[in-house]
């Protein structure tokens, strides 16, 4: 039922198309008619018949809606000639068209609106020799043979700019010209008649359906003698001569039938072959035959078509040009296989014909690649009941037939090598060799071309593949080997691996290093003969901070591997001197190297780079400073920022200082319980502390500008670890194991009203390269954060405590720890609740503008599952019977 629903609709299609065409041409001659005079004389014409419309009654007006209906309709131009030739147009009328549409392209003047011509809804059909579409399975996709009907794109029609086949045989719709020239001149288009007549003036019809072109060309030659006396040989001289061509193609009309993709009647040019026709029908469809396919003409089958024939050896038997009426027929296939592995081409399914063999099958798969095992296949096989394998030797190939559903398998060839040696190392030619029977070592090396200067000729190894495939290791004298083959040669065997080493190979690695005052210190490789002065060349030379007093030379002591005699002396030092210049002197210029010698080139005592500091806030020129003497002061940085602002909040001033690792001793510090968790906001900015950006000096660099991104990034690991439940000694290990962590950046609390009341003082501190000294603004809030109902800012209101302001940011979280609350006023220092007789007494720290109330949280703690309070309990019953029961023994 759905392929007669299928044929019913190609049929509808193919209707519609021919209707299309009728159209389209009828607007043409519509035109002509309205619009030029002479169109009377051809207004009785059929729509199907445009054997005698004559150019000149086209406008270029209607050439113009032509062009335009044809881009409206998704054709091109030179398909609605074909089309209109097939329909009866003349090819010298369409070659005047097509001369007159090129003129007005090149000329640009086609600019017609297609909106505003009415041929019609026609918009959905397509070319007359497009093709429906092709819509594939998987299995139609991997069968040999379905890529030539993929293309959608591909015009495989036939040409119709050749000469006229001799064999070609006439019928109805075909156009004849008639030439006739020498004593008299004439020209007839004559088109074949629906009786199969031609007919020419002053003659009778002469009849020319199912005549060649020649015989029908004979034929007519035989009736112009009875017009034409000169070309009637039997009176005289022939003087007038006459050729007959064919003007004009019919279309013919043919039947697809059977497994098509598209099924149904076409119309086609009379030189179509099988091939045009099976591409318009899209080919076989998933259960289709490619090598059976048959053309049936008056119910009598005269040819069968194969495709793999065509396909893989372009052999065209079979593929003759059709009739009106001829019938294509595609039956089902009887046998498919499939091919896996190593052919060229792969994984697809072949369809084969009784008494083809597996050899014909990798034909067809374009034969073996290049890595097939080729002596011997397997087959997977269905029988009645299951499926089973087959090996199929070479000898076979050509007998052995396949059966439907068979899988073949072309395994591909072991990655190994039957005759492979190999010698790497000290050998000028290292690589890969053949290995030819009893070859021994000694002729591999001499193929390699013999060992380098720096061979190490004591011993050589071979890597033997055992017969187990396990490996074995055999040692020769490399130098005995070449010197003496007879005593100390090996025969060698597949797949043995020889490895002859360098004496580079086998000694340490060879190197000096220069530290201190040279332009690029670090290790160098070592020379025979290197000089000192080779080496701080290779370091660019001194920097100015280089001493002019000594280099100092460390060299490792070899010891003579006495065990008995021991020495405390664990290196040779050497100390030479180089001038004011920064050159060596004479006598140490030459001072010979030796390897693992360690340079260092001290640094002048008193030279000193400039110590920069920075100033941030509420100074009056806050930005960068160079320190003068190494006992500048907070107070005397102060004074030269031309001293604090009015808006300054001097008890909010900080220090930030980058702490070397040499500074202090790492110390451990716990002082926080190990369940405590310290609120990142102990980091956070300071209320109101934002640094004015628009009053910072710009003059600052961009080497300050990182450090203080380095101190930004500091802050935020220690933040981070926090956040972790990490006590400080656990930060100070990691931070110890991180270089980013070199340096490290510290708030010093410092008492500014005092400094500035008291210079000099203790307080007073001395200030450090690197230095930042920040003053915000004066604070009006008291920020409140961690374990409370809202973290807030609360305006601060002199004389209120701590409660008040927890009070403020809603109380207490249910996790809150309410006994280790601390504060962290504005110039970074800390204070915390504190407790007295036993928690009778509490003294909470006092509050100022800027202050920040930290609560923490307490640590969340798993909770038991039931099958964990289970266990637990049975444990602890158990333990008290257990103890039970050992007491009432006691007592017993």
């Amino acid at each position: 039922m759905f392929q007669q629903i299928k044929s019913c609709r190609q049929i509808v299609f193919m209707i519609s198309k021919k209707i299309f065409l009728l159209l389209f041409f009828s607007s043409v001659i519509t035109l002509s008619i309205t619009e030029t005079p002479q169109a009377q004389s051809i207004m009785g014409f059929s729509v199907e018949d445009l054997s005698t419309l004559n150019p000149a009654d086209i406008s270029d007006n209607q050439l113009r809606m032509f062009i335009a209906r044809a881009q409206q309709e998704g054709i091109s131009v030179e398909e609605a000639f074909q089309m209109a030739q097939m329909r009866g147009l003349p090819t010298s009328v369409a070659t005047q068209l097509r001369t007159r549409i090129q003129q007005l392209q090149a000329s640009g003047d086609t600019a017609i609106d297609p909106d505003s011509m009415s041929f019609g809804q026609h918009s959905e059909l397509d070319s007359i020799f497009s093709r429906p579409p092709r819509e594939e399975t998987e299995t139609m996709s991997r069968t040999f043979g379905a890529h030539i009907f993929r293309q959608q794109e591909t015009e495989f029609v036939p040409t119709q700019n050749v000469p006229t086949p001799i064999n070609y045989v006439l019928g109805p719709g075909d156009e004849l010209v008639i030439h006739i020239w020498g004593d008299q001149t004439n020209v007839y288009r004559v088109p074949v008649t629906g009786e199969g007549t031609v007919v020419i003036d002053n003659l009778g019809p002469v009849m020319v359906s199912g005549l060649t072109i020649k015989e029908a060309s004979d034929a007519i030659s035989e009736e112009l003698k009875n017009l034409y006396s000169g070309m009637d040989t039997s009176r005289g001289e022939q003087t007038t001569f006459s050729r007959v061509s064919l003007e004009r193609l019919r279309s013919i009309q043919v039947a697809v039938i059977g497994e098509a993709v598209n099924p149904g009647d076409y119309a086609v040019p009379s030189f179509s072959t099988v091939y045009h026709v099976l591409y318009r029908a899209g080919g076989p469809d998933e259960n289709g035959s490619y090598r059976r396919i048959r053309v049936i003409r008056n119910n009598n089958v005269v040819a069968e078509m194969d495709l793999y024939r065509f396909l893989v050896d372009g052999i065209q038997e079979g593929n003759i040009q059709l009739r009106d009426g001829d019938v294509v027929q595609i039956p089902t296939y009887e046998k498919r296989v499939e091919v896996q592995g190593e052919v060229k081409r792969n994984g697809l399914l072949f369809e084969m014909l009784d008494g083809e063999s597996v050899e014909d099958l990798i034909h067809f798969a374009g034969g073996f690649s290049d890595r097939a095992y080729t002596r011997q296949l397997r087959i997977h096989r269905t029988t009645p009941t299951e499926r089973r394998i087959e090996n199929i030797s070479s000898e076979e190939f050509r007998d052995m037939e396949l059966r439907s559903g068979d899988v073949l398998f072309i395994d591909e060839i072991l990655d190994r090598f039957e005759n492979r040696i190999t010698i790497t190392g000290a050998v000028w030619r290292s690589g890969e060799y053949e290995l030819k029977e009893g070859m021994t070592l000694s002729e591999l090396i001499r193929e390699a071309e013999g060992v380098r200067p720096d061979a190490f000729l004591s011993r050589g190894l071979i890597n033997r593949l055992q017969d187990d495939y396990s490996l074995e290791q055999l040692s020769f004298d490399v130098s005995g080997v070449l010197n003496h083959p007879d005593e100390h040669d090996i025969v060698l065997k597949r797949e043995d691996h020889i490895r002859i080493r360098s004496i580079h190979e086998m000694a340490e690695e060879q190197t000096v290093q220069i530290k201190g005052a040279v332009r690029s210190s670090g290790t160098y490789n070592y020379r025979n003969d290197m000089t000192l002065e080779d080496l701080i060349l290779q370091a660019e030379g001194f920097t100015d901070a280089a001493s002019e007093a000594r280099i100092e030379i460390s060299r490792r002591i070899s010891g003579d591997g006495d065990p008995e005699s021991s020495s405390d002396e664990i290196a040779e030092i050497y100390s030479l001197g180089i001038t004011r210049d920064l050159q060596l002197q004479e006598e140490d210029r030459m001072f010979r190297l030796k390897p693992f010698d360690i340079i260092y080139v001290h640094r002048k005592p008193d030279f000193q780079v400039q110590r920069i500091v920075r100033v941030e806030g509420e100074v009056k020129y806050p930005g960068l400073y160079t320190l003068n003497t190494r006992t500048e002061r907070v107070s005397d940085i102060i004074r030269r920022a031309g001293g604090l602002t009015t808006e300054a909040y001097e008890h909010g001033a900080r220090l930030i200082r980058q702490h070397d690792a040499i500074d202090r001793p790492e110390i451990e510090l716990d002082f926080l319980a190990g369940d405590e968790i310290v609120d990142d906001m102990l980091f956070a900015p300071l209320p109101g502390d934002a640094r004015d950006d628009s009053r910072l000096a710009e003059d600052e660099t961009t080497a300050v500008q990182e450090q203080e991104e380095s101190e930004q990034s500091i802050e935020q690991r220690r933040a981070e670890l926090n956040r972790q439940n990490l006590r400080p000694a656990e930060t100070d290990s990691v931070n110890q194991n991180s270089e980013e962590m070199a340096l490290r950046s510290r708030r010093i609390s410092i008492d500014l009203p005092y400094i500035l009341s008291n210079p000099g003082s203790r307080d007073d501190l001395y200030l450090r390269d690197g230095d930042v000294i920040r003053i915000p603004k004066e604070l009006q809030t008291v920020a409140i954060n961690g374990a409370v109902m809202q973290n807030v800012e609360v305006r601060y209101r002199e004389g209120a405590g701590m409660s008040y302001y927890i009070d403020s940011a809603g109380g207490f979280a249910t996790n809150a720890q309410k006994g280790r609350i601390y504060v962290v006023y504005p110039n970074g220092d800390v204070d915390r609740k504190k407790r007295y007789l036993f928690g009778l007494i509490n003294n909470s720290p006092p509050i100022e503008p800027g202050t920040q109330i930290i609560v923490p949280a307490k640590p969340e703690r798993a909770r038991l599952t039931t099958g964990e309070i289970v266990s637990i309990s049975a444990a602890v019953v158990g333990m008290s019977t257990s103890l039970m029961i050992a007491i009432d023994r006691l007592r017993q």
